[in-house]
């Protein structure tokens, strides 16, 4: 019983930790001229470009922490990068100019 209560509140715990990564995130896109639409999800982000013609799935998979998968909409296009705030920025930038 007590090992099933320590891995729940590991468990919750994560999912807090995500839960305020994605927040962060979020904001931090938000700021940005080149990014159209901002919609978060329990553990993803979906970004529009600009136009809202192209769409960036983020995701973050537990068994790869601190890394983010980037699938882009429009050309099938998929890539890891690192959870960094600099990282995940640059990404959009190449993104936005190459559309």
């Amino acid at each position: 019983m007590k090992h099933t209560k320590l891995f729940e509140e590991f468990i919750n715990e994560k999912n807090d930790s995500l839960q305020s990564r994605i927040k962060e995130i979020t904001k931090l896109l938000k700021k940005q001229s080149f990014i159209g639409k901002v919609m978060p999800g329990d553990d993803f982000i979906k970004v529009f470009i600009d136009s809202d013609d192209i769409a960036v799935m983020m995701m973050w998979d537990e068994d790869e922490p601190k890394k983010i998968r980037m699938e882009c909409d429009d050309d099938d296009l998929s890539v890891d990068i690192n959870d960094d705030d600099n990282e995940i920025l640059s990404y959009f930038e190449n993104v936005n100019d190459s559309f």
